[in-house]
């Protein structure tokens, strides 16, 4: 098993669940990205349900549309008030938008209560879905793709590599950016 991590295209500047990619953000996720994404051959994507991560796949999606896409509910941004969800339950839509006709990957929405969470309940459930990544494709030649956001991506990373501190501010991983995650530790 190879696997890639991809944060998201440039977006607008709002992080709520609906915000899109800006225009700059999709013109990189028909050029740089594709051409990126292309380079890796994914076998499997894993895509947050959010809005910004599934346009930043969608050019891709369109001209290889044999790749197994799963709206990954793990993968979804921290929820947390800063990013602006208040209420007690957060709104998720399933299915989504852009993927209505995506499977669902380990996490499910329909069994899951989204609500605010500490970016220890996070790391819980990002490390949570990791566990169950490695075990349904460890003995495979298969190339995993994980579509996320800036904060999953630290604990995506803290996984492999506990001395990475997860969703501090100095984190360094930009909108647009791709990377392979050596996992000799699995």
């Amino acid at each position: 098993m190879k696997l890639y991590i991809l944060r998201h295209a440039q977006r607008e500047s709002t992080h709520t669940f609906h915000t899109q990619l800006t225009t700059q953000g999709h013109l990189s996720a028909q050029s740089s990205i594709l051409h990126s994404i292309q380079s890796i051959c994914p076998t499997h994507i894993y895509v947050s349900p959010f809005i910004r991560t599934i346009q930043t796949i969608q050019p891709f999606i369109q001209q290889h549309p044999q790749t197994s896409i799963i709206v990954e509910y793990a993968l979804s941004e921290l929820l947390s008030s800063h990013l602006g969800f208040e209420e007690k339950q957060i709104n998720v839509e399933h299915p989504s938008p852009l993927l209505p006709n995506a499977p669902i990957g380990y996490y499910n929405p329909h069994q899951v209560q989204y609500t605010i969470e500490t970016r220890s309940q996070m790391k819980t459930r990002v490390h949570d879905f990791l566990q169950w990544l490695i075990n349904k494709h460890r003995e495979s030649n298969d190339t995993i793709l994980l579509v996320s956001h800036k904060g999953i991506i630290s604990a995506i990373l803290n996984w492999f590599d506990p001395s990475i501190i997860i969703d501090q501010p100095n984190f360094q991983f930009q909108m647009g950016e791709l990377q392979h995650v050596t996992t000799t530790l699995v």
